[in-house]
């Protein structure tokens, strides 16, 4: 096909051109226009992926903080040791906290949901977000509950009993204990009752007589606790191996023995004794001893002898130095938290040679006349033993390590020094068969003031 020419008339002068080049116009305008929106199609494409990128990576981020935060308020519930808990008993969270500085924080609330039986729990809320000139541009918000498990005790004796001489068990498995000794009386304690344990304070002297029904021509009077040898016994008018009769005031217990120094057979009395019986005119030395006050019950561990005790105190300023607040008495050794002469606490092994410290002697001095609560553990798998103080772990040790044949259970007295008693007040005893974690440490602390 021919072009078709056409015939333009400027000034009078026709000019002839042809159709062709108009077109070819066209079509480069249209491949212009074509590959400029495809352009514009690929660079919004782009823009779409890279804020979404941006997006997935910031969500990843706070993510990773909301987390961090999680395990932070675990990590405080489970050792808050060191941690300014502004008067409560477990962390309660705190708000814009950061891992590094820069634009991004984290905050932390502890909630504690109390069902009222071993399904109580902790729930840990952690929402992390960014925050750029005070405005929140996004955040992530996570929750953990961190459940209590609190096993159930093996004995409980709230000491609300107010009166008798029994302990009764307010657990399921009937564990009471058993008032003894002297100066024990039913006081008010931190949640209702409590025992207060004091010194005996004996009326009189102990008298050794020559003769039966407290006669004869002699009498030999002591005034006081401590050992008597023969010397003794002449010099306040006695002789060797010739009493048959003593008088004992209440609250002192006397040991009679054949030998000076002290040894041989021996002879025990609490009280009057008008005829020595089979230990007359036997006597070459004694010792006079204070019995103060105690609760008695059996050990109600198992076999695996691993066990925790939860006790509240509540210490005077005058005390009785070295006194046990609580021991557990195993097969050949005695195991015990009690203070030292300067009202500090510490866990000790006590046997027949002597004892030794486990755990402690902690820096607090216990005797301010306030509640305090004392726990402690025996772990019989890693031979670990943990002193706790108000919900915290204090001091920790080794060498727990016995046959695990507990045998008894004992409130302000040692078995293997029964020289030594508590004086204080304590509430609520609770022992476990099982060692139990921080978390549940710092909810029986918490029950307290």
């Amino acid at each position: 096909m021919k072009n078709k020419k056409q015939k333009i008339c400027r000034n009078n002068t026709e000019i002839t051109c042809s159709a062709r080049p108009a077109v070819a116009l066209l079509v480069v305008l249209f491949i212009v226009m074509a590959i400029t929106v495809l352009t514009l199609g690929y660079l919004s494409k782009s823009d779409t992926e890279l804020a979404a990128g941006e997006n997935l990576k910031l969500k990843t981020q706070l993510d990773y903080l909301a987390e961090s935060g999680l395990e932070h308020a675990r990590g405080l519930l489970l050792t808050p040791k060191g941690v300014d808990l502004q008067g409560n008993d477990y962390w309660l969270g705190a708000s814009g906290q950061q891992l590094v500085s820069g634009d991004d924080y984290y905050d932390v609330t502890v909630d504690y949901n109390d069902t009222g039986d071993a399904n109580s729990y902790y729930l840990i809320t952690s929402t992390a977000y960014r925050e750029i000139d005070s405005v929140r541009i996004a955040q992530s918000t996570m929750a953990v509950q961190i459940p209590l498990n609190m096993p159930a005790p093996v004995k409980y004796w709230k000491l609300d009993d107010g009166s008798g001489t029994e302990v009764i068990d307010s657990s399921t498995n009937n564990n009471p204990g058993e008032l003894l000794g002297f100066g024990l009386a039913w006081d008010t304690g931190l949640f209702s009752g409590a025992i207060e344990f004091g010194q005996a304070s004996p009326s009189g002297n102990v008298i050794l007589y020559e003769d039966t029904g407290y006669g004869g021509d002699w009498s030999a009077e002591f005034s006081g606790i401590g050992t008597y040898r023969l010397s003794d016994i002449e010099s306040a008018g006695g002789q060797d191996n010739d009493a048959e009769s003593i008088r004992v005031p209440a609250g002192y217990k006397v040991t009679l023995y054949n030998d000076d120094p002290p040894g041989g057979s021996t002879a025990e009395k609490t009280s009057d004794d008008n005829n020595l019986g089979g230990f007359k005119n036997k006597t070459s030395s004694l010792e006079i001893e204070l019995i103060g006050g105690y609760v008695e019950g059996n050990a109600a561990l198992s076999a695996t002898g691993s066990a925790t005790v939860s006790l509240w105190v509540c210490i005077p300023v005058s005390y009785e130095a070295w006194g046990s607040i609580a021991t557990i008495v195993c097969a050949s050794d005695d195991y015990e938290v009690a203070i030292n002469d300067s009202a500090q606490l510490f866990i000790a092994h006590v046997d027949s040679g002597g004892s030794d410290y486990l755990a402690g002697p902690l820096t607090t001095a216990m005797n301010d006349n306030q509640w305090h609560h004392v726990l402690f553990t025996l772990n019989s798998t890693d031979s670990e033993v943990k002193l706790y103080l108000d919900g915290e772990l204090e001091d920790t040790g080794t060498s727990y390590s016995d046959d695990y044949n507990a045998k008894h259970f004992y409130l302000g007295y040692r078995d293997q020094s029964p020289n030594e008693y508590y004086t204080g007040k304590i509430d609520e005893v609770l022992v476990y068969d099982a060692v139990l974690n921080q978390i549940q440490v710092s909810y029986l602390a918490s029950q307290g003031p």
